[in-house]
């Protein structure tokens, strides 16, 4: 596994521009492959399958250029292509794997905008509230030292959306951002260093813990992109 930093890449100013950087951050960040499987993928995307893919789809200049479901329809074809398989030798397999990879990315692109579509409900105008009722919690202990230090050298920025309440609220959101511990404390006693805090945002604390097992960082940042990415071809459109 690759142990570089992990960071999502700008997204670029293209539709193939988007579609390549949100696939890269998606080998990175979610496969966490090594940067010469990532080299090794989108050269062969970019490259011989593109080819290949011209006799299918002639006015375009390579697969990330399309939309998914013309890529879906172009890479199903060249699955089944039998000049395209016969290229595909023993000790040139990339092509394949990296088809299978991009498959597999826009499969977890839909997924992840799938997530975001509405879901009906029943829609009342008032209910009774404030019923008092006694409840038995355990808390935790935190260390204000150690988060005071991580959010000032943060300067109080959400490390994932880059939020901050100063700029946005003025005066009132002076030093205010939360911290999410990527161990949950509940879990056991032990030394927590600052690599293990992270400044966060109210909003993607939240969306953080609203996963089951709660996302990483890098997770999250990704959903972020391909929402925008999807808003951005919407507006286009």
């Amino acid at each position: 596994m690759d142990n570089t930093s992990k960071e999502i890449q700008p997204i670029g100013t293209t539709p193939e521009s988007c579609k390549k950087n949100l696939f890269v951050s998606y080998l990175r960040n979610i496969r966490q492959v090594s940067k010469k499987t990532i080299r090794d993928y989108t050269n062969a995307l970019g490259s011989r399958i593109s080819e290949y893919a011209t006799m299918y789809c002639s006015d375009y200049i390579d697969i990330f250029s399309l939309g998914f479901n013309e890529a879906k329809d172009v890479i199903n074809k060249l699955c089944k292509d039998t000049e395209f398989i016969k290229h595909c030798t023993p000790s040139n397999k990339v092509h394949i794997t990296a088809m299978n990879a991009y498959s597999d990315f826009m499969r977890y692109y839909d997924s992840i905008k799938g997530q975001n579509a509405s879901t009906s409900g029943t829609s009342i105008e008032e209910a009774e509230e404030g019923e008092a009722y006694k409840c038995h919690t355990k808390e935790y202990r935190r260390s204000k030292k150690l988060r005071d230090s991580v959010t000032k050298e943060h300067e109080y920025k959400c490390e994932i959306c880059g939020f901050n309440f100063h700029d946005f609220y003025g005066s009132i959101g002076d030093g205010f951002i939360e911290v999410h511990h990527i161990n949950p404390v509940s879990e056991n006693k032990r030394k927590t260093k600052k690599e293990d805090l992270l400044c966060v945002c109210s909003n993607c604390h939240s969306m953080l813990h609203r996963s089951s097992p709660i996302l990483r960082k890098e997770e999250l940042m990704l959903m972020i992109e391909i929402m925008k990415d999807g808003k951005k071809q919407t507006y286009e459109n």
